[in-house]
């Protein structure tokens, strides 16, 4: 009996633990508390009375004390007492609007039911007292602050999902700002602005046909909104797909030349952020020449060529 006692206590000390690089990482992270991520969003140009969209990764940041709620606290405390915070809290069904579209005979979104997909900071976000959360089956998104009913109020009647009368469309009216934390410029949803303001005019066939998602208001009712799912030749070739650093690498030169794109860090995370209406002229600008977030490989080599 001693005899296997030692043995496998043998086994267990010879043994070499192994540790998650989610382990290690915490390890040598240092410890970033609400103080120093106020002072990091102060260098990087967020100021008091800002409406700030905010696209985040938390684990990015470091150890955070206190979470994600840490870095919503130090947002709000920035941008107080007249600015405002908005986060995407998306739930769409299968990861893209063109899978969900196929489930849109049984779904029905509902926001007092539903959480969202984008992470640990939006997850904490729709637990704060206070927000008020948009109508949309696939881009729902919350606000804070003194224009909190004005971001959202109009987003299930806007006609479309990131136009005119939605939350994007009142961050350009707010002239909010774009603010990155932890994330590249690839997965900004505000680029979708531009072509469902444009529609027609928009220089790419985007979208299949609408899909009519339900949705439950909070009156109980249940009503349908359009949403218009993209063609999959068109999004395959998408700023933010891991084939695409051309096109990441361009624009992210272009918006740091033309003095639209600001950057820093927040904790440990790189950091950035952009005033939405001075990205939205600028990105009609370059829509006229032919350039947007889905230019192929071709039409981008030929532009950058024929401008040298």
């Amino acid at each position: 009996m001693l005899s296997v006692i030692r043995c496998k206590l043998s086994r267990l000390f010879s043994t070499p633990i192994i540790y998650s690089k989610r382990y290690w990482k915490r390890l040598i992270s240092r410890n970033v508390n609400k103080m120093m991520i106020c002072r990091d969003l102060e260098k990087i140009g967020i100021v008091a009375g800002d409406t700030i969209f905010m696209h985040s990764s938390l684990s990015r940041i470091g150890h955070v004390s206190g979470g994600a709620n840490t870095v919503i606290e130090a947002i709000k405390e920035v941008i107080s007492p007249s600015g405002n915070l908005i986060v995407p809290t998306y739930f769409m069904p299968s990861g893209t609007i063109y899978a969900a579209s196929r489930q849109a005979a049984t779904y029905c979104f509902d926001p007092s039911v539903h959480g969202t997909i984008l992470g640990a900071i939006p997850s904490a976000f729709l637990k704060h007292g206070g927000i008020k959360r948009s109508l949309h089956p696939t881009h729902s998104v919350s606000a804070y602050g003194p224009d909190d009913d004005f971001i959202v109020d109009r987003h299930h009647l806007a006609g479309s999902a990131c136009g005119i009368d939605t939350p994007w469309g009142r961050l350009v009216e707010l002239e909010g700002k774009i603010l990155g934390i932890g994330v590249s410029i690839a997965p900004v949803t505000f680029y979708h602005y531009l072509e469902d303001v444009e529609g027609d005019n928009f220089p790419e066939d985007l979208w299949l046909d609408p899909v009519h998602f339900k949705c439950k208001h909070r009156s109980g009712r249940i009503i349908t909104v359009p949403v218009k799912p993209y063609r999959p030749s068109v999004n395959a070739r998408r700023l933010e797909k891991s084939n695409r650093d051309d096109l990441r690498s361009f624009l992210q030169e272009d918006f740091l030349t033309n003095g639209i794109l600001k950057e820093g860090s927040i904790g440990e995370a790189d950091a950035w952020q952009m005033n939405s209406k001075e990205l939205y002229e600028h990105l009609k600008t370059l829509m006229s020449y032919g350039i947007t977030i889905y230019t192929s490989k071709e039409k981008l080599a030929s532009y950058i060529g024929h401008r040298v």
